[in-house]
């Protein structure tokens, strides 16, 4: 949380230097889910499954320009999903992380009053802590450790916003470019790779300033 807020200070203390600017400070849900984790062998007799969960995030960014505008900005995490190994052990993975957007944008809709908005760009993710958890199959224990997640994640992110006087709402979703989860197992005598990438909706909503 530290890292947040010296990151938005810094934003906020910029915005002196630009003409045509938006602060905006946002909360809201995320939804993600990892990608396929591992490639078994046809007939291995477990699975390694995931499903989304929701998150929260909360943070801010600058829009500056006009019609065409430049948006960073710095949001703080909670990203969650549900890992099942067969049918036999099923627990939450919950992931804490900073995340750096950096979107150009366009509004569609540029009345001053009420804005539409399309944006696409890149978002940088930082891993800060996860929830350790073990995860069994007769008598195989998997572990779930920070270790076992790339410290820094690329993704791919478009969206569409909507701003109304001082109210502003964004969805957009993240396509993951890089492994979240870079890691293997054992399994019995054979160690399978583990991988996934992230892919994450968010609804965020807040205030101009």
């Amino acid at each position: 949380m530290k890292k947040l807020f010296i990151i938005l200070a810094v934003l906020l203390f910029s915005s002196s230097a630009f003409s045509q600017l938006n602060i905006n400070l946002q909360a809201g849900v995320n939804f993600s889910n990892l990608t396929e984790l591992t490639e078994l062998p046809e007939g291995f007799p477990i699975a390694l499954t995931t499903s989304p969960i929701p998150g929260f995030v909360i943070g801010g960014n600058l829009q500056i320009g006009g019609s065409f505008y430049f948006q960073p900005g710095v949001y703080w995490h909670t990203l969650g999903s549900e890992l099942s190994v067969s049918s036999f052990s099923t627990d939450n993975v919950v992931i804490n992380a900073i995340q750096i957007p950096a979107f150009l944008g366009y509004r569609i809709v540029n009345t001053g009053l009420f804005d539409v908005r399309l944006y696409a760009g890149g978002s940088l993710l930082f891993v800060t802590k996860i929830n350790e958890n073990e995860f069994s199959f007769l008598d195989q224990t998997f572990s779930v450790r920070k270790e076992d997640f790339a410290d820094q994640v690329w993704g791919v992110v478009g969206g569409v916003g909507l701003d109304f006087t001082i109210f502003t709402v964004d969805l957009n979703y993240e396509y993951g470019l890089s492994n979240l989860i870079d890691t293997s197992v054992m399994i019995g005598l054979e160690e399978i790779p583990a991988q996934g990438k992230n892919n994450v909706i968010r609804l965020v909503g807040g205030l101009k300033l």
